[in-house]
């Protein structure tokens, strides 16, 4: 086996796997948008007989933090496929991530995690319990119906005051990196 960055001609078997340990397959939407954002030199992928067996990749991203912002090395689409699991695979591969973030001069590592306990082993940990999210309508829609008796609540709803007009929030806002500690670019 094999470890190594996949290169851009192998979009699709790295993503093909990515999304199989999710139980998913690619969208031709979803394949034009991720190809805008795939930074292949800072992917890692094992391969097991030229098969993508394993992946993880890297955003290249800025953080806002109290007083400016930083560097950060945003880890996702961390994948393992279940026929290769319990084999040191995703230890390898968030080793050389955190290795590539470090020699990156990164000075943060984050990770949206479906399965968040997995990468407390590997320094990762709860940085927020809620996190707000704004969507373009209508596009937007749910990957799946919330449970009975529960319904997605708007902000709007319960807002206690009217937004600021656009026009007058910060430049870099507009730009998508929030003053608030924390907002990752995008």
């Amino acid at each position: 086996m094999e470890l190594r960055p996949a290169r851009a001609d192998e979009f699709d078997p790295f993503s093909t796997a990515v999304l199989n340990a999710f139980h998913r397959e690619l969208t031709d939407a979803e394949r034009t948008r991720y190809m805008k954002l795939h930074e292949p030199e800072r992917s890692l992928a094992w391969f097991d007989e030229g098969r993508v067996v394993a992946t993880s990749g890297l955003f290249t991203r800025t953080l806002t933090v109290p007083g400016g912002s930083v560097a950060v090395g945003a880890v996702t689409a961390v994948a393992v496929l279940p026929t290769h699991r319990r084999r040191g695979l995703l230890t390898a591969m968030m080793r050389r991530q955190l290795e590539s973030i470090r020699d990156a001069g990164e000075p943060v590592a984050a990770l949206w995690a479906s399965e968040g306990a997995i990468y407390g082993r590997f320094g990762f940990g709860v940085a927020a319990q809620v996190a707000e999210l704004r969507a373009r309508r209508p596009a937007a829609r749910l990957a799946a119906p919330p449970p009975p008796g529960r319904r997605p609540r708007s902000r709007s709803a319960r807002r206690s005051r009217p937004p600021r007009p656009r026009a007058r929030q910060p430049a870099r806002r507009r730009r998508g990196c929030s003053r608030a500690g924390g907002a990752s670019s995008r």
